[in-house]
C-alpha cells in the first residue's frame, strides 16, 4: 500500500501479494568462490593465529601479575613470619583489591595483629609475675639470711656455752625434773661416775 500511495497504480506495482510477475538467476563458479575463500583464508588465518597467541600472552601477563605474583608476596610473609622469633616484629601485607586475594592477605594481617596483641599482653604477664618472684626470692633470700644468721649465732652461743660448762670447777647438771640431760666433767669427778653415766640419771 505504501508503494502504492508512493508511485501510484502503474509500473506493476498494483499487484496481489504472492503473485510472481518475474524471476532473475545469478550463477557464481565454485571454484572462484574457493579461490577468494582460501585467498582471504591465507590473509587472515596468520593474522588470527598471532591475535590469539597475543591475546593468551595478555591473558597470562594479566594472571601472573594480579595473581601469582601477589600470591608469591604473600607467601613470603608467611615464611618470614614462621622464621620471626619475636612476633612483634611481624611485618603486615600491603596489598590493594578487592577480590579474594585481599581478603587473604585481609586476614593475615588481622592474624598478625592479634597475635602481637597476645605477644605483648603475654609479655606483660611474664615481666609482672617475674618482678613478683624476684620480690618473693628477695624476700626469701633475707629469711635465709636470717636464719643462718640465727644458726650462727645459736651455734657460737651453744659453743661458749660448752666451753664454759667444761671449764668449770664445780659440778654442772641439766635436768629436766630431776632427770639429768647434760653434765660436765667436774660433776663427773665430783660424783665418780663418768658423763655417759650420769646422763639419763635421777639427780633429785
Amino acid at each position: 500500500a505504501s508503494m502504492i500511495v508512493k508511485y501510484g497504480a502503474v509500473a506493476g506495482f498494483n499487484r496481489e501479494i504472492g503473485k510472481v510477475i518475474g524471476m532473475d538467476t545469478v550463477a557464481i563458479p565454485m571454484n572462484k568462490i574457493n579461490e577468494k575463500l582460501w585467498s582471504e583464508l591465507k590473509t587472515t588465518f596468520p593474522i588470527f593465529i598471532l591475535g590469539l597467541l597475543l591475546f593468551f600472552c595478555a591473558v597470562i601477563l594479566v594472571v601472573k601479575r594480579l595473581v601469582i605474583n601477589r600470591l608469591i608476596f604473600i607467601s613470603k610473609h608467611f615464611r618470614s613470619a614462621a622464621e620471626e622469633t619475636d612476633y612483634s616484629q611481624i611485618a603486615q601485607i600491603d596489598i590493594k583489591g578487592k577480590d579474594e586475594i585481599f581478603d587473604l592477605a585481609s586476614g593475615y594481617n588481622t592474624l598478625t595483629h592479634e597475635l602481637k596483641h597476645f605477644y605483648s599482653s603475654l609479655n606483660e604477664k611474664v615481666k609482672e609475675r617475674t618482678q613478683r618472684i624476684e620480690k618473693v626470692n628477695e624476700k626469701l633470700l633475707q629469711e635465709i639470711n636470717k636464719k643462718d644468721e640465727a644458726q650462727k649465732a645459736l651455734q657460737e652461743s651453744e659453743t661458749r656455752f660448752k666451753a664454759l660448762h667444761n671449764a668449770s670447777f664445780g659440778g654442772i647438771a641439766i635436768h629436766d625434773q630431776g632427770l639429768i640431760l647434760d653434765c660436765n666433767q667436774g660433776l663427773s669427778e665430783m660424783t665418780g661416775y663418768s658423763q655417759a653415766e650420769l646422763v639419763g640419771m635421777n639427780g633429785l
